[in-house]
């Protein structure tokens, strides 16, 4: 459920612009297409009083209808007229862990380093490149995925290592994954548990915004950065021959990508594991379910994807 849908401007950020026509009814499909069963708006009706009182409405303060309001209609009248929207599996896990956001906050070892930032960087990637994502749990089943990536997940208990060691498809772990026991001690070895990879990390060094490290090819690592032993293949290396990412069956991650970084790392493991690889326009992004696909545009400007056009903040959906 989303519980509180932005209907327009909202009262509490620093800068609060109305949002674009189009924009309530883009949010409202994305939560859906992603398997929202209820997108709730706050509020009903802007209120005239109180620390919220500019904090916009489906109504306004004098009960007439908000642009909200019609866009909120529009996706209950489409939602009707589509019919059930059938979810089905992504073919690309993302494990996120609550306990790792406690963690990391707890020692950072470094002002820029945040958990929720680097999965969300590594999110962000994949969505630029068209492939559905789903978020799943530590010790989750990865039955039917072809990728699973597991960056940060501080401590990897019994559920986790199974999940893991039974996965079907490649694992991509790190960084700073099985960094810690379950009591906030170094692990021994470091890592430990990460099935399917042979690494060892010797030290580790946060990076200030000044001092990203370039990486053959393209790209930098950023915020975070460790030095590892291997026998892995090293796949991917620093100018000046640090591993960075090494592996086979499975492959380790030994630092934070900033987004060129991403989308050649992206790129690799698409052509590795057979992923629909795709080039999106600026601005939009894709979601795929069984039945159907859908294209939302974020930009300020149309966008053409396979010859039609998606206007801004527009939703172009079709079924499969």
């Amino acid at each position: 459920w989303v519980m509180e849908q932005q209907p327009g401007p909202v009262n509490w950020a620093p800068h609060n612009p109305a949002p674009l026509p189009g924009m309530v009814r883009l949010w409202t499909w994305e939560a859906v297409a992603h398997g929202a069963e209820v997108v709730s708006y706050f509020r009903w009706r802007q209120v005239p009083f109180g620390q919220e009182q500019m904090h916009a409405g489906l109504l306004g303060h004098d009960g007439r209808d908000a642009p909200g309001l019609k866009e909120a209609g529009e996706v209950a009248g489409e939602l009707s007229a589509w019919g059930s929207l059938k979810q089905g599996r992504a073919s690309v896990a993302l494990v996120f862990d609550y306990a790792s956001v406690w963690a990391w906050t707890v020692q950072p070892q470094g002002e820029s380093f945040d958990y929720f930032a680097l999965c969300f960087s590594a999110y962000r990637a994949f969505r630029r490149a068209g492939v559905s994502v789903d978020i799943v749990e530590p010790g989750a089943s990865l039955d039917g995925y072809a990728l699973v990536l597991a960056p940060g997940v501080f401590s990897l208990g019994d559920r986790a290592r199974a999940a893991f060691d039974g996965a079907e498809g490649m694992v991509v772990y790190g960084p700073r994954c099985g960094a810690k026991s379950d009591e906030m001690s170094i692990a021994l070895p470091l890592p430990a548990g990460l099935s399917g990879v042979d690494v060892w990390v010797s030290f580790v060094e946060s990076l200030p915004g000044a001092a990203p490290v370039p990486v053959r090819g393209g790209g930098t690592v950023q915020h975070w950065a460790e030095a590892i032993e291997t026998d892995d293949p090293v796949l991917m290396a620093t100018e000046a021959g640090a591993p960075v990412l090494v592996g086979e069956r499975n492959l380790y991650l030994s630092g934070w990508p900033d987004d060129a970084l991403w989308d050649r790392i992206v790129a690799h493991l698409g052509e590795a594991v057979g992923l629909d690889i795709k080039t999106l326009p600026e601005g939009v992004r894709l979601r795929e379910i069984p039945s159907h696909r859908f294209l939302f545009n974020y930009g300020a400007g149309s966008a053409l994807w396979d010859g039609e056009e998606i206007p801004a903040a527009g939703v172009l959906i079709r079924p499969l």
